[in-house]
């Protein structure tokens, strides 16, 4: 596929890159750009004078989504006038920023800082991601207080957690109501709130990280508790007892609501069967992906998203 040269240029903030083919492939929703959309979000007959003009939060989200990478693909930050959380899935990012070099794999999310360079390659074949750029008045001062100002990279423990606030955060943006503002800054909040806690998680057991990201690489694939206690070179106790005592849950219900997670993601792309969605997540039948899918959600893969 082509390289192509791409380049954005504002004053003193520059963006710059390659893109191969249509790749990166941005999946991205925005938050209602003022009063007027809102209103065109209304359902017939909507009572247009209950819906408030837009409100500036201390802290909020301006967008959010999935990106996907192939090899090749750059972009070169110099300046940069957004935060941006962007949250690995799949494949590997390597990723510059304060002068240092990192790898960024499957459980990690990396952060863009405002005002630093920085840089993002795709080196192998397939990468994805998801992206959440916030701002607001009081966005610096948090990240100060939160501990977060100079960090680059964070391992992410509970990989649930995370994914909920992005598919929450996706999910208002599509809708658009009166309260869109609203809980965009509440979500903004927790997704601070949640890289704080799992960056300051110093009693989190390297053992635990490494099995966490191991069912991350391996999400769609048999995860029996047997196997997956021995290709992480510890037993089948221990994997219980670190999940219960770190994690509150057991690892058959963290694995499964991470495949589900995934499986939201697929449902809103309308572009895969039940079955292919089930398959692809590491169910072993579309009607025990259902049944799951239902308890977890309230309703069928059918119906979610309509």
């Amino acid at each position: 596929m082509q390289r192509t040269y791409i380049c954005y240029d504002k004053e003193d903030v520059k963006l710059f890159g390659y893109n191969v083919g249509k790749y990166p492939l941005h999946h991205f929703t925005f938050k209602p750009a003022n009063h007027q959309q809102c209103l065109q979000h209304l359902p017939e007959n909507g009572d247009a004078s209950s819906v408030q003009p837009a409100i500036d939060f201390p802290v909020q989200m301006e967008f959010t989504g999935e990106d996907e990478w192939i090899a090749g693909c750059h972009r070169h930050r110099v300046n940069s006038d957004v935060f941006s959380v962007e949250y690995v899935l799949e494949g590997e990012f390597l990723f510059r920023q304060h002068g240092k070099k990192y790898v960024c794999t499957p459980g990690q999310a990396f952060l863009i800082h405002l005002n630093e360079e920085s840089e993002i390659t795709c080196q192998c074949e397939y990468a994805k991601k998801r992206t959440m750029i916030l701002s607001g008045p009081s966005l610096n001062n948090m990240l100060v207080l939160l501990g977060l100002k100079d960090v680059d990279v964070v391992t992410i423990a509970d990989g649930t957690r995370i994914l909920d606030i992005f598919l929450q955060a996706y999910d208002i943006c599509l809708k658009n109501t009166q309260d869109s503002y609203r809980d965009i800054s509440m979500l903004a909040y927790r997704m601070l709130l949640e890289l704080e806690a799992n960056h300051h998680l110093k009693t989190l057991p390297s053992s635990l990280i490494a099995v966490t990201k191991y069912i991350l690489t391996h999400l769609n694939e048999n995860l029996a508790i047997p196997e997956l206690a021995k290709n992480c070179g510890i037993s089948q106790p221990t994997l219980f007892r670190l999940f219960e005592r770190h994690l509150k849950v057991r690892p058959s219900r963290y694995i499964s609501d991470l495949r589900l997670s995934r499986a939201c993601t697929l449902l809103k792309a309308k572009l895969y069967s039940i079955k292919e969605i089930a398959q692809m997540t590491g169910f072993s039948t579309s009607q025990y992906f259902a049944s799951e899918f239902k308890r977890k959600y309230g309703v069928s893969p059918r119906d979610y998203d309509k």
